[in-house]
């Protein structure tokens, strides 16, 4: 049993490196997790120095926070997968790093380190500690002379247990039965291990089943005792098991300087809609009676997404609310940049190498545009949220400039040019590192859009892969007491940071999901359905993304699975559909069906009964009321003028 801790998530690059401090004070040295060596160390603001028989190292506190970085993106590091240069010296930062309570680590099959709050799937448990996929109780090495063991359980604090094995916590022990689902359980394999735990000493890591494919680290444990007794097995006969008392660990001690951090509550997104939606009253920005609908929607998709589209009606708010929410962030962490008619390639956003200006020890100076710039210093700074508007990204074909800081955010491939400025002023690659470097985990991009005959039309590739957001000013929203918006003060950085820690963690809904997921899953395959009768249907990123929303739309307040669903449609459904009235007319008569009746089925055209009409809605309030006035909106336009999209 773990003691409460803060998410690793939730933890700035500057508290970890305060907490080492506290820590190495009091551990002063430590052994190399696969040589046995005895390293010393010694703090510094600069770096950690290092000690061996060769004498002292200083070891960048660069390193560490390059390896803390990635260690947080993914949950599990291999020594050999650290950033370049910290890789060199893998063995004595994977040694300091593990002393933090965050963090644990295996030496077998590989020296890897993993964030305790961080779940396994089955596939990352076999491949970390290198162990069988299918058993209770895994073993690396053999029975006799095991490297490590990984054990599953079932049993809760709460007292739960799982049938046939009856795990139970008591008196602070977990009560462990042993493998054998039938018949008495004979002292092998598995078993065996276990037993010889309480004289070996090889590591035991315990890991509680959450579910399908989901394991939640429980920490190391200790066999202390081993005793039989009588329960039922599978077939519910009375069997002879073995149960192994097993004693957890002591916890890591956490740093003081975080004894505060650690009683913080979980990041609360009901409270920074609440924050930011209050702040923007107060800037004179307001949306009328749908104002707390339109903040919630807007934060909701954007920590869903890291890529958000803004259309609708000109000097309706879109770039406004963009802009607040930037400086929200705090200074510095938000830019505009309008779009140009004359972007025709990725060079607008990623910049090139300028042949006509001086080359420095080999290497060529780059033109670095201002949105690259801004990318860049996202990039130093990944313990805060970063906020890029592209104003009027239509105003050039997206695909041509966009398509691979697109590929970058999806991928998590390097993609990035990896520059510096140099003392003559010029932006140039950084010597003995990676050329490029991955899209920024904090970094999140809003594209605005209007549309008219100097514009252009988005693809489905990049719709597929944003929420668009469409803004509306209704007659009861315009106020003869409107002012000029001025600019928000920064949030509170416990919210701006949890609102970061929330957006960054692609697991968050699995473990927060929205209380009514199994409805919302239901109406959303529905939709599926309904969808691939005319060749529309969506795909897994729209469908993951779409449960995701609804689980952060629980959080900021709005449980209700059918307004997701709604938003959802609104979002990321119609936005996708262009075309002529002989291949959309049939599916938008479908959706305004769906809309109100959300199991509908695909609907025959041959049986004689009347085909749904948007245009003549059957008595009653729709469920999904954006929605249908949206398809309602569109079939207009359509059969007017005989083709419609989402910006109609």
């Amino acid at each position: 049993m773990q003691t409460h801790r803060p998410s690793s998530h939730a933890l700035s690059f500057a508290e970890v490196w305060n907490a080492l401090g506290t820590v190495l004070a009091r551990v002063p040295s430590a052994k190399g997790l696969h040589s046995g060596q005895e390293i010393l160390h010694r703090w510094r603001d600069q770096g950690i120095e290092v000690g061996t028989d060769r004498g002292w190292d200083l070891l960048p506190k660069e390193w560490f926070q390059s390896v803390w970085q990635a260690l947080r993106e993914k949950g599990i590091l291999a020594a050999e997968a650290f950033p370049h240069p910290a890789q060199s010296r893998s063995e004595a930062i994977a040694s300091i790093l593990s002393l933090l309570p965050w963090v644990d680590y295996t030496v077998h099959p590989r020296i890897t380190l993993f964030l305790v709050d961080r779940p396994f799937t089955n596939t990352e448990l076999c491949e970390t500690f290198d162990v069988d996929p299918i058993k209770g109780i895994r073993y690396s090495g053999s029975a006799t002379a095991p490297r490590l063991v990984v054990f599953i359980t079932g049993a809760r604090d709460d007292g739960k247990r799982s049938h046939p094995y009856h795990d139970r916590w008591e008196n602070g022990y977990l009560y462990y039965t042993g493998e054998g689902l039938t018949g008495d359980q004979t002292l092998t394999r598995g078993n065996l291990v276990l037993y010889t735990n309480r004289e070996l000493d090889f590591p035991v890591y315990g890991f509680q089943r959450e579910g399908k494919n989901r394991y939640t680290y429980l920490g190391r444990f200790k066999v202390v005792d081993v005793r039989q007794e009588s329960q039922p097995d599978q077939t519910g006969h009375t069997r002879q098991v073995y149960v192994f008392q097993m004693q957890p660990l002591a916890d890591k001690p956490l740093p003081i300087l975080h004894q505060a951090i650690a009683a913080q509550a979980a990041p609360d997104l009901a409270a920074i809609c609440q924050a930011f939606g209050t702040a923007l009253k107060e800037s004179h920005l307001a949306f009328g009676p749908r104002h707390d609908q339109v903040v919630r929607s807007f934060v909701v998709s954007l920590a869903t997404k890291p890529f958000v589209i803004l259309t609708g009606l000109s000097g309706s708010g879109k770039t406004q609310i963009a802009l607040q929410f930037g400086a929200w962030f705090g200074e510095g962490r938000y830019k505009l940049v309008p779009v140009r008619p004359d972007w025709t390639g990725p060079e607008a956003l990623l910049g090139y190498e300028d042949a006509l200006l001086p080359v420095s020890a080999g290497r060529r100076a780059w033109f670095v545009p201002e949105a690259l710039e801004f990318m860049l210093r996202a990039a130093r700074d990944p313990d805060n949220p970063y906020l890029l508007i592209l104003d009027e990204m239509n105003l050039a074909h997206v695909e041509r400039y966009f398509a691979d800081v697109l590929s970058g955010m999806e991928s998590g491939e390097p993609v990035l040019p990896n520059l510096q400025r140099d003392p003559d002023g010029h932006w140039r690659t950084i010597p003995d590192q990676p050329s490029k470097i991955p899209f920024p985990k904090n970094l999140f991009i809003v594209g605005t859009v209007n549309v008219d005959e100097t514009t252009y039309m988005f693809s489905p590739k990049v719709l597929d892969r944003a929420n668009t957001i469409e803004f509306r000013v209704a007659t009861e929203d315009l106020d003869p007491e409107i002012r000029k918006p001025r600019k928000v003060q920064p949030g509170d950085p416990a919210l701006v940071r949890g609102f970061l820690a929330i957006a960054t963690d692609t697991d968050w809904h699995l473990r927060n999901p929205n209380p009514h997921r199994s409805a919302f899953v239901e109406h959303l395959r529905n939709l599926h359905r309904l969808l691939a009768e005319g060749g529309f249907e969506f795909g897994h990123r729209v469908f993951y993304e779409a449960v995701r929303f609804a689980a952060l739309l629980a959080a900021a307040g709005d449980p209700d699975p059918e307004h997701a669903l709604d938003l959802q449609v609104m979002q990321k459904v119609l936005p996708r559909l262009h075309g002529s009235r002989r291949r959309l007319e049939a599916t938008l008569c479908a959706l305004g069906r769906f809309c109100f009746d959300l199991t509908a089925t695909p609907q025959a055209t041959d049986t004689g009964a009347p085909i749904f009409d948007p245009l003549r809605p059957p008595p009653g309030t729709p469920k999904l009321p954006l929605s249908f006035a949206k398809v309602q909106r569109m079939t207009r336009t359509l059969r007017a003028n005989q083709f419609t999209s989402f910006t109609e």
